[in-house]
């Protein structure tokens, strides 16, 4: 717990000294403030002066180490990116599991660009507004925040000598660019007292997200205790059990010693069930085989949920399902639905999900 608060402090104090630097420099535009507020890092988890967004088209490049995708499009963004990096530039919105895995990612890729830690909570907003449910995803911005394509990625691909001049014709670069010419020269003195208000507010709303996240550690906390007290109960529940059916079978080991006969039966019986359970077997692969082809889920690989986070399946493992925030394997109980029964592996345990 005191490794945490920690890092909860050290992240607090990069955002606060970060927002004081932005308000210092007075440059980039509002709405891409409120987007990416300033706490952005390297790969070697230095702090990086985010001035160098200003005026410039920004490639919000959602993606993760864990996403083999990912790992086969970075190296095209960043030759895309390095020819065009004076009018162009990427943030990296993390989906990695924590910053480590993050950190790694960036070195093994030898990402030029910067990025929001992973887990902050500017990136988890990004995901939230952007509605970002797959990655590798790349959306392009104009220097005023105004969405310009949803789709960059392909455009990189397909497009990657055309793509920067399309986004420049676009109607939200035209904005900024109108925007730019009317506002030059005709800032008014007192505007840097308003941007030191806002400035403020900001901190002060930084303060109280983390007041938030306290307050949900604190119940994450409370809750990992109560989960810990249950495990011990049914332990001890557990053991009862199985001292109960070693009785059971030193009662039927003994009574089957005294009845030669009933053994005589039982084994007659026993053959009888091997061949009726190796046809149940059977059946059962081919019904499952049906169930899998009739329910095959509409998607197809990693899939982020508000709920749950990232889910992986496909028509190969379904209606088996990987939930990547705690590395656990599901099984979906086909057919129920509102709430869906999934059955927990790690927990042994059935959950109900929306």
């Amino acid at each position: 717990m005191n490794m945490i608060n920690f890092s909860k402090s050290l992240v607090f104090t990069f955002l606060f000294f970060s927002v004081v630097e932005i308000n210092a420099q007075g440059q980039i535009h509002p709405e891409i403030q409120k987007l990416i507020p300033g706490n952005l890092i390297d790969q070697n988890f230095n702090q990086v002066n985010s001035e160098n967004l200003e005026g410039k088209i920004i490639g919000l490049y959602f993606s993760a180490g864990w996403c083999p995708p990912c790992r086969t499009f970075s190296p095209t963004l960043k030759e895309f990116r390095e020819q065009n990096k004076e009018d162009f530039e990427v943030v990296m919105i993390s989906a990695d599991r924590n910053l480590d895995e993050q950190l790694q990612y960036m070195q093994s890729a030898k990402m030029p660009w910067p990025a929001l830690p992973a887990g902050s909570y500017e990136a988890n907003n990004l995901y939230s507004i952007f509605e970002v449910r797959g990655i590798p995803t790349l959306i392009i911005i104009s220097p005023n925040g105004q969405v310009i394509s949803i789709n960059g990625r392909n455009e990189v691909i397909q497009k990657k000598n055309s793509a920067l001049n399309e986004w420049k014709n676009s109607g939200a670069y035209a904005e900024f660019k109108k925007e730019n010419k009317n506002n030059a020269d005709t800032k008014d003195p007192t505007d840097q007292d308003k941007e030191n208000v806002d400035y403020q507010e900001e901190i002060k709303r930084l303060k109280q997200e983390n007041a938030k996240k306290d307050a949900q550690i604190t119940a994450l906390t409370k809750r990992a205790e109560e989960c810990e007290k249950l495990a011990n109960v049914v332990n001890e529940d557990c053991a009862v059990i199985q001292d109960e059916l070693n009785r059971v079978i030193k009662d039927l080991t003994s009574a089957l010693a005294e009845n030669q006969s009933l053994k005589d039966q039982l084994s007659v019986a026993l053959q009888s069930s091997e061949a009726c359970s190796t046809k149940v077997v059977e059946l059962r692969k081919q019904l499952e085989q049906c169930k899998t082809i009739s329910n095959a889920p509409y998607v197809s690989g990693w899939v982020f949920t508000r709920e749950k986070g990232w889910i992986y399946t496909s028509p190969e493992v379904f209606p088996f399902v990987f939930l990547e925030s705690s590395s656990t394997w599901y099984l979906y109980q086909l057919g129920s639905a509102a709430p869906r029964q999934f059955f927990n592996y790690q927990t042994q345990e059935w959950e109900e999900w929306e």
